[in-house]
């Protein structure tokens, strides 16, 4: 039976604004494909926004199912006692990235189709926005105030993603601050809600319960980048370059995308008796299932560490011809690869699968001593990583 607001008056509403920025690029995907293969969602006058569905959805899988129907209600029952209101996004520099899209023949092992991608659109990483949330207690529901704190404290620990491709690490969020105002009908300031509005200046707001995350455990290596590194952006170039080192507002990054299919490559390959196992881990699709991937992998920033050593270089080299894997004779071509510095790689896995971080650590191992490589030209010594000595 649905709520009846005569029969269970409001007894407190809280109105909080999370400030909140994308640490990595948020792929917001609309599903139609005017500039790209996938656009980003945007409004009637075509601005980028996140709807409140989508915000609420995320937030929802946050909490174990009997707490995501008391904070978020029922459809047969009751209505969510917390609202979630539409993101404007004014102020979203949108960028378009590559994919790579999957053999039909071997998706199960999730191999590349050759010379075949596609892109995508994404909000670029730096973007501040304000979430605006608002949780009406009534006579039946107090217990919803801790579950609305545990959902405002995952916000604050940045344990939140937005859009397509989070286990491969977009989307993260960093939390800037959350402020907001509480009307009590016990401490008679309920009828001034009346007056709120979300540009009046609100107070710091401080959960009271904090989020513990009960379904990941988490593996972490600092890292050294030994030499270079090309992740190929065709997009975001410079003069006369053919091609650059993938980045985000920016900055040099690895994405997830690259880690994943880095270390299931390898896991493959040097463990195949596990192969049932690694596939399990990253995900798989066949005719009659789609298996989504266990494991996430978040996207990492190269930092220089020595301003002097490390930092883009432009490469000029000649181009190799195909046919004879001689040089082609007067053709040059040039990129802008990444040198030096260091990053730290984040993989978050099942609690109580310890086969999964038996098999992580391998790789992560193989990584360190330099035989697991990143991205491309690999065979001139890119991509190579050795431990991070601090």
């Amino acid at each position: 039976m649905a709520i009846n607001g005569n029969e269970y008056p409001v007894t407190r509403k809280i109105c909080v604004k999370a400030r909140m920025s994308f640490a990595t690029p948020a792929l917001l995907g609309s599903g139609e494909g005017e500039n790209t293969d996938n656009d980003i969602i945007r409004d009637g006058s075509g601005n980028v926004f996140l709807p409140g569905s989508s915000v609420a959805g995320v937030l929802r899988e946050l909490l174990p199912p009997k707490d995501k129907e008391a904070l978020f209600g029922n459809k047969d029952k009751t209505m969510s006692p917390m609202w979630v209101l539409d993101t404007e996004l004014p102020d979203a520099v949108v960028i378009a990235l590559d994919g790579v899209a999957l053999d039909e023949r071997d998706r199960f092992n999730k191999i590349a189709k050759p010379t075949s991608k596609y892109d995508f659109e994404c909000v670029d990483a730096g973007l501040e926005f304000d979430l605006r949330l608002m949780l009406v207690e009534r006579t039946n529901n107090h217990a919803v105030k801790p579950l609305f704190d545990n959902v405002l404290s995952a916000l604050q620990q940045g344990k939140v993603r937005f859009g397509g491709k989070t286990n491969r690490g977009f989307g993260e969020l960093k939390c800037v601050s959350l402020t907001g105002v509480t009307y009590s009908k016990a401490e008679g300031t309920l009828k001034n809600w009346l007056d709120f509005d979300w540009r009046q200046p609100l107070k710091p707001y401080t959960p009271e319960t904090k989020y513990i995350d009960t379904r990941f455990d988490t593996l972490t290596a600092k890292l050294k980048l030994d030499g270079s590194i090309m992740v190929r952006d065709f997009k975001s170039l410079k003069d006369k370059e053919q091609y650059a080192h993938l980045t985000a507002n920016g900055m040099p990054v690895i994405f997830g995308t690259s880690w994943a299919g880095c270390f299931r490559s390898w896991l493959l390959k040097w463990v195949p008796n596990d192969a049932s196992l690694i596939n399990e881990m990253f995900g798989y699709m066949d005719k009659k299932t789609t298996k989504p991937s266990q494991i996430k992998f978040l996207s990492s920033y190269l930092t220089a560490t020595d301003s002097a050593v490390d930092g883009w270089r432009t490469v000029v080299r000649v181009k190799i011809d195909r046919f004879t894997g001689g040089a082609s004779d007067g053709a040059l071509f040039t990129s802008r690869p990444w040198f030096g510095g260091e990053t730290e790689l984040r993989i978050l896995y099942p609690k109580n699968k310890p086969q999964y971080a038996r098999l992580l650590n391998v790789a992560i191992e193989a990584l360190k001593k330099g035989m697991l490589t990143i991205g491309g030209e690999t065979s001139i010594g890119r991509g190579v990583f050795k431990e991070a000595t601090k």
